[in-house]
């Protein structure tokens, strides 16, 4: 994950979505959410996202109930003779952002390698909270990783 995935609690976070291999405009598909300690999930189907006139699907979520962690799994329908509908269900779940609360934390990890799954997920734009925070670096210049294989992010302020 990058810095432009730190977002600022209560900004509305838009995000471009891609399936590797699979025709997005004829099929069907949707993400769901999840974050909070008690695991709340919101859902955004294809109808509710928007398809771009660059023939990209983008969908956008308000921050104003999130706060830390937020993982997105995708799913969609894949056409399938062996299933009795005729479409076959198929999932991919990924860590896609930090929301962070005022005030800022001063750390915040994340993961060190983006998983290399079918969906990809591209921040449209990028908040100005990010430029607040830089990677936690050894005296080589190296990222800092911790025992779960994430980096560490602090704020620059405290970084003096």
């Amino acid at each position: 994950m990058d810095k432009t995935r730190i977002l600022q609690r209560g900004e509305e976070a838009k995000f471009h979505i891609a399936i590797k291999d699979y025709d997005m405009e004829a099929n069907d598909f949707g993400v769901k959410l999840c974050y909070g300690y008690r695991r709340v999930t919101v859902e955004i189907t294809k109808q509710q996202m928007a398809h771009g006139s660059d023939e990209k699907w983008y969908f956008t979520f308000d921050t104003d109930d999130m706060i830390g962690r937020v993982e997105v799994e995708c799913y969609w329908q894949v056409p399938d003779t062996d299933y009795a509908d005729g479409y076959r269900l198929e999932t991919d779940r990924q860590y896609l952002c930090f929301v962070a609360d005022s005030p800022c934390p001063k750390l915040i990890c994340s993961p060190c390698v983006d998983t290399a799954g079918k969906v990809t997920y591209i921040r449209t734009e990028q908040s100005s909270i990010a430029d607040e925070y830089e990677y936690l670096l050894t005296a080589e210049g190296d990222r800092l990783i911790t025992r779960d294989n994430e980096y560490i992010l602090v704020q620059k302020q405290n970084n003096l």
